[in-house]
Formats: structure tokens, C-alpha cells, sequence
């Protein structure tokens, strides 16, 4: 009964008594929701890789949507170069977004390869010593970012 009221220390986290097994797990949901990850990374029948194409496609319907409705809007009501600088440059973030999503899609192959490149060989030091961080450490601090930045 004695022991039940006497504090416990708190152990410090270190590398060596906590382990975690995919450091990179939380890229994968960002990555699946913009397309450049299928939601089924290997599907077992024809349904999954239906759904994993009829997600891509309707993702570049969106991301296509914008910059054809910026164009035509453009195209209607072009005087000058000049004058419509800002609704160009508008645009530039939605063409490399598309760029972006289509390149990924097309090479999904690399993307995992350089995920699990990253999630092997960065396992205990982050990114062979360009920061004072370990990767435990690294781990924590962007989770707990993700969570902060979730809440706001």
C-alpha cells in the first residue's frame, strides 16, 4: 500500500529504451490526402486500385480546377500584361502544386524509396550530423508540433 502514494521517477527518453519503429509515419497521411501516396500501398484486388485512381483523378480535377478558372478568367478580361501581373502570379502556386501532385503520382516508387531510405539510415542520428538533433529527439519535437499546430 506504501507504494501506491510514493512517486515514481519519471525516466529520461533516450535512444536506448525507447524505440520507435517508423520514424516518418506521420508524412504518410499528409502525402495520401494530396495524392503523391496511394491509400492502399500494395491492393490486393481491383477495388483498391480503382479507389487509388479515382482519388488521384478527382485530386488533379481540384488542383486543375483553379488554375483553368484563372485562365479564363484572364482571357476575358485581358487588357495588358501589366494589369493582370498579380492574378498571374496567383496562379503560379496552383501550377506548381499540380507539378507537384502529378510528378509524385508518376513516381510513387522513388517517394517510397526515399522514405525508406530516411526511415533506415537516419534511424538514430538525423541526417548523418547536419543538426545536434538525434532522431528521437527530432521525432518528439515535430510530433509535438503536430499536435500544437493541429490545436490551433
Amino acid at each position: 500500500m506504501k507504494n501506491i502514494f510514493k512517486l515514481s521517477k519519471k525516466k529520461a527518453s533516450t535512444i536506448n529504451n525507447e524505440k520507435i519503429s517508423n520514424y516518418l509515419h506521420f508524412m504518410e497521411m499528409p502525402l495520401r490526402c494530396v495524392g503523391c501516396w496511394d491509400w492502399y500501398r500494395e491492393p490486393e484486388n481491383e477495388y483498391q486500385i480503382f479507389f487509388n485512381n479515382i482519388y488521384l483523378g478527382f485530386v488533379l480535377f481540384i488542383l486543375l480546377n483553379l488554375p483553368i478558372s484563372l485562365i479564363v478568367h484572364l482571357y476575358t478580361v485581358w487588357t495588358d500584361a501589366m494589369s493582370h501581373l498579380e492574378n498571374m502570379a496567383d496562379g503560379l502556386p496552383l501550377f506548381a502544386s499540380v507539378f507537384i501532385v502529378a510528378y509524385f503520382s508518376t513516381h510513387k516508387n522513388d517517394l517510397y524509396e526515399l522514405v525508406r531510405y530516411m526511415n533506415e539510415n537516419f534511424r538514430w542520428h538525423s541526417a548523418r550530423g547536419l543538426t545536434n538533433m538525434t532522431m528521437l529527439k527530432s521525432y518528439q519535437t515535430a510530433k509535438s508540433f503536430a499536435y500544437w499546430y493541429t490545436g490551433c
